[in-house]
């Protein structure tokens, strides 16, 4: 089995006031829900042009060893930034299942479905820490970009992904 986790934080951390406070699920969803339409122009600007690590996304795909025909669990898949990066590999005969906390992010993740007709991707809204409750079906791999440094109990995200899988980038 494949690991490597990228995200080196336990909770998300906001600075306030030069205080450090731990946000709450809701504090988190409520922010992505207020960024959800801007979100992929702004995480091209911050990730690509001003921190340039947005390559290390592709890195994480290519590390899956992606087949034609694998189904790839996305965890906190947001507005489906990762979709046309894993489509490349796992082809027309593959499957996503996108598993995000926030609706407006899925609603984007939706929009960039249709428009690019893939009819091969299910989306679940839900918490990435009960994965295992949310996705019952078979996965090659999964793949969460950025996500677990927003989770609220990393531990438990990752033991229940881990579960009967393959890979995990």
């Amino acid at each position: 089995m494949q690991f490597l986790l990228l995200s080196k934080h336990i909770k998300v951390y906001a600075k306030h006031k030069n205080k450090i406070q731990i946000m709450e699920l809701e504090q988190v969803n409520s922010g992505y829900t207020k960024s959800a339409k801007k979100y992929d122009n702004l995480l091209s600007f911050w990730f690509g042009k001003i921190l340039r690590i947005e390559k290390y996304r592709k890195q994480a795909v290519e590390w899956l060893e992606l087949k034609e025909g694998d189904t790839v669990l996305d965890i906190g898949c947001g507005t489906g930034v990762n979709f046309p990066l894993i489509e490349e590999k796992i082809g027309s005969n593959g499957n996503i299942i996108g598993v995000d906390y926030t609706q407006a992010m899925l609603k984007e993740a939706e929009g960039k479905i249709r428009r690019n007709n893939w009819n091969n991707i299910t989306l679940i809204q839900g918490d990435a820490i009960q994965v295992n409750e949310l996705v019952n079906s078979k996965v090659d791999a999964i793949i969460s970009t950025y996500c677990f440094s927003i989770l609220y109990d990393i531990e438990s995200a990752l033991l229940n992904a881990l579960s009967d899988r393959k890979s995990v980038v």
